[in-house]
């Protein structure tokens, strides 16, 4: 995935979740606290959120998904969407795919075929 669309994600989602009240925003590509990675209990695997925020108390995911995590290894994008969804259901929060629109319906059959269910979307344009 190029860099800058990234970055460009990363920046439209900040806004967004700030413009909503959420606190305490960690993600790499933005110059604030790196977010810390979760781990899956059983296997050990370690998945770190693209950004993690914090509303009322409660702490959410929110993951950056290009299409490029399916088409790399559809089992690892199934395996970090159960264990980031795993991790804010115990912290009563939510986990949220951010999703560029010309994606969604990729990831939508994704999410259908694998039966993963309460996961929030949030859709950007790409530009």
């Amino acid at each position: 995935m190029n860099h800058e669309i990234k970055k460009r994600l990363y920046n439209k989602a900040y806004k967004y979740l700030k413009d909503r009240g959420f606190e305490n925003v960690k993600a790499d590509l933005l110059n604030t606290e790196t977010p810390k990675k979760i781990v899956e209990k059983i296997s050990g695997d370690q998945f770190k959120p693209d950004i993690t925020a914090a509303h009322s108390e409660n702490a959410y995911i929110f993951q950056l998904e290009m299409g490029n995590s399916i088409d790399n290894n559809k089992e690892r994008f199934i395996e970090k969407c159960n264990v980031h969804q795993q991790y804010a259901t115990e912290n009563n929060g939510k986990l949220y795919l951010i999703v560029p629109v010309e994606h969604f319906d990729k990831t939508m059959t994704e999410f259908n075929k694998n039966f993963l269910e309460n996961i929030g979307i949030i859709q950007f344009h790409n530009n």
